[in-house]
């Protein structure tokens, strides 16, 4: 992990909350990893910040689930397994379809044609950019939720969306999948293009299910043993 990227620059916002910002985007972009420890003291030399405001902001990511405790003392990154990645499933299957139905709805012309641009349903791609990483930011996602005129729904979004960010990645990698999940993803942006909410939100849950199934065999694939995903 570069030094820079929890280093926190001085101080518009809380530092508790900017910490945390950067903590979650560092599991994000998988530069912390699950079962990976934290500790106080390289918190402190990372963020440059103070012991007090380092440990209200581990209080908060523990409070979030993307922080628990170590098997061997202390606190480390949480740790997916197959019972919190199929529980995650459960809610994205819940939550998502009825953000692109109220998108659908809600969403005016200008943010649609954002969605589709951000999310470049406008163009072919026939296999996955360089940058996978990059280009997997949830960017059209943010768009989706904005339009959707619900920030709750945003918010449960967010939270989930950070602990299953590297799994993502890992199954999009993975021979097939990037070019399965474009294909359902089209399938929503077309349904919100036409505004068809119903379809929109059917297509999105059949997008949640087939993520679900990848998501679920890069975990088996991923394990080091039968039961807990380390890296």
């Amino acid at each position: 992990m570069a030094d820079d990227l929890l280093l926190i620059q001085r101080p518009d916002a809380p530092l508790g909350d900017k910490i945390v910002a950067a903590i979650r985007d560092a599991i994000s972009v998988g530069a912390l990893v699950p079962g990976q420890r934290l500790t106080e003291r390289e918190l402190m030399e990372r963020t440059g910040v103070s012991r007090t405001s380092v440990r209200e902001a581990l209080r908060q990511l523990r409070t979030l689930g993307l922080v628990e405790e170590a098997p061997r003392g202390g606190l480390q990154v949480a740790v997916l397994d197959r019972a919190t990645v199929e529980h995650i499933y459960e809610v994205r299957s819940a939550i998502e379809p009825v953000v692109a139905k109220l998108f659908t709805i809600r969403a005016g012309d200008d943010e649609v044609a954002e969605f589709i641009e951000v999310g470049k349903f406008n163009q072919t791609l026939t296999a996955p950019p360089a940058d996978l990483a990059s280009f997997d930011k949830p960017t059209a996602a943010k768009v989706l939720i904005r339009g959707a005129r619900n920030p709750l729904l945003g918010d449960i979004i967010d939270t989930y969306h950070v602990r299953i960010q590297w799994l993502r990645r890992v199954s999009l990698s993975m021979p097939g999948r990037w070019e399965q999940g474009r294909a359902e993803m089209m399938e929503v942006a077309d349904a919100v293009q036409r505004r068809k909410p119903g379809e929109a939100a059917r297509a999105t849950r059949r997008h949640v299910a087939a993520a679900q199934k990848a998501a679920l065999l890069a975990l088996s694939q991923s394990q080091v043993d039968a039961e807990t995903l380390t890296w």
